[in-house]
């Protein structure tokens, strides 16, 4: 046993302790960091009041975006990995809905502020071609790196992952993100609801051993539209159960004008934090502009 660093280790060097004293000293040293400004408990999404509710992304925890299709989870996704990687902080996404190149006209899209289907056609006026050339040459420079092969595994997630921190000297990821988690590797087909749970089980143990937040994205039950009110619940998530035991935070995305298109919340999007295992829940308001896939704070 090492007494001077205070640590425990078994004969394979896989258990460590640490000692209550050296937790709390490098703890106190954190919350000191973070009231100096020097720090923050998270890495920010530039999502205001999103970053206020849950101090923005914590390394280790497990994030789950769930919502009904066309709710706009990708997007937000997207968003969220656009501006952490605009901190410089390697992001991996692993688009299993969605094509590469789709994912990356996607991005550009929500840049620009112009609709998808006219950045595929290249139909600009001389203004708009200086715009989408200015910031798609910004956006080659951010660290954002999408793989879209469909039933990756686990381990291929994490043996790509650390190549990715290698090939960016070593660098910390900031985010990674699984869109849609539950169209992964499943490899014991017979048992579906054991290797999700699996499969979850490994992508928390993931962002612990990479120390990095892990974002996954899910779907929500039909059934939800049976209610008078649609506002999703946690219930609503199929395999509920299961995020439930693993994730940090949980998000049902909402929007009212998914079900009514003449309602006064036209252009509002509710991320409504059902679970938040170090922090509060409650519902934030954004702006989602659909026909960019865009996001915006609700106020400035």
């Amino acid at each position: 046993m090492d007494q001077k660093n205070n640590l425990e280790k078994d004969e394979d060097n896989t258990i460590e302790f640490q000692s209550l004293k050296d937790l709390l000293h490098r703890n106190f040293a954190e919350i000191e960091n973070i009231s100096l400004g020097n720090a923050s408990a998270g890495i920010p999404t530039s999502f205001y009041d999103f970053d206020a509710m849950t101090q923005g992304l914590r390394r280790g925890d497990l994030i789950a975006f769930a919502g009904r299709p066309s709710m706009g989870k990708t997007s937000l996704a997207l968003q969220f990995a656009r501006n952490v990687a605009g901190q410089n902080l390697p992001v991996c996404f692993f688009g299993f809905d969605l094509s590469k190149e789709e994912l990356a006209y996607r991005i550009l899209g929500m840049e620009v502020g112009i609709e998808i289907g006219r950045i595929r056609t290249g139909r600009f006026t001389s203004e708009e071609w200086q715009l989408v050339y200015e910031k798609n040459t910004k956006l080659e420079s951010l660290p954002i790196f999408i793989e879209d092969k469909k039933a990756i595994s686990i381990d291929e997630i994490k043996n790509r992952c650390r190549d990715i921190s290698m090939k960016n000297n070593e660098k910390s990821l900031g985010l990674i993100v699984i869109d849609s988690y539950q169209l992964m590797e499943y490899s014991n087909v017979d048992d579906y609801q054991a290797q999700l749970e699996r499969n979850t089980k490994e992508l928390k143990n993931l962002a612990k051993e990479l120390n990095v937040p892990v974002l996954i994205t899910a779907p929500i039950s039909g059934r939800v539209e049976e209610r008078e009110n649609c506002r999703p619940m946690l219930s609503d998530i199929r395999d509920s159960d299961v995020l439930e035991d693993y994730g940090d935070i949980i998000v049902m995305l909402y929007r009212d004008e998914y079900y009514d298109p003449e309602t006064e919340d036209r252009g509002i999007a509710e991320l409504i934090v059902t679970t938040h295992r170090n922090g509060p829940v409650g519902t934030v308001k954004m702006l989602f502009e659909p026909q960019f896939g865009r996001y915006r704070n609700l106020a400035a």
